[in-house]
């Protein structure tokens, strides 16, 4: 059974089967880049002029803070626990993203996170960020990208050189290359579900890399 995805839903959920996870190639220190059997022309790059972004958050329980200093974005949302606990998968928009210079609606970005059990309450589990707004918008789509999930959420100042608990590792990711990244996230989910909280956080901290 799998629900769709809903900009306005509070659980974008997906129950049962859901991504497999068992087959795929991970990289150095987790790493994976999907669509690794596309050719070298597929991949190649072709320079965009460079847009300027608009953000807004999510529905039901979505927070950004941008910071024009430090050329970056920290969003977050959250999630009840009792209504993805028993569920494999799990797809949350993030953050919505639109071109100030094109008249189109926001394109979410969304952040899986996937079990290779048969329910997230587990002792790892894989994230997975979705950057299809940045290559669709043609703005820059080079970042350094460290994603979030916790019981507590993230304190709104968070940057590059301090960091919290329930961070994950910094990757670069151009999403004009590939647009989808996951990265294996040595997250305890079960430790989060046992808290006293009713939600769990997840979010990403994207850094323009110039």
């Amino acid at each position: 059974m799998e629900l769709t995805s809903d900009i306005d839903r509070e659980d974008d959920i997906i129950l049962g089967g859901g991504l497999s996870v068992s087959d795929q190639r991970f990289g150095p220190a987790g790493f994976y880049w999907a669509d690794e059997s596309e050719s070298a022309e597929a991949r190649q790059v072709h320079p965009q002029p460079q847009q300027s972004l608009e953000y807004q958050a999510v529905h039901n329980g979505g927070v950004y803070f941008p910071n024009i200093g430090t050329h970056s974005v920290l969003a977050f949302t959250r999630v009840s626990k009792a209504s993805s606990k028993a569920c494999r998968r799990l797809v949350k928009d993030v953050l919505l993203i639109r071109s100030e210079a094109v008249n189109n609606c926001a394109i979410p970005l969304k952040l899986t996170v996937s079990s290779k059990d048969n329910t997230l309450n587990c002792n790892e589990v894989m994230l997975q960020l979705d950057g299809q707004a940045f290559a669709t918008l043609g703005s820059g789509t080079r970042y350094k990208v460290w994603m979030f999930a916790n019981d507590v959420k993230p304190s709104e100042k968070e940057q590059p050189d301090r960091l919290g608990d329930g961070w994950s590792d910094c990757a670069i990711v151009d999403f004009a290359v590939r647009t989808t990244f996951f990265m294996q996230s040595g997250i305890d989910m079960r430790k989060l579900f046992a808290t006293s909280g009713r939600d769990i956080y997840f979010g990403v901290l994207l850094v323009h890399d110039q």
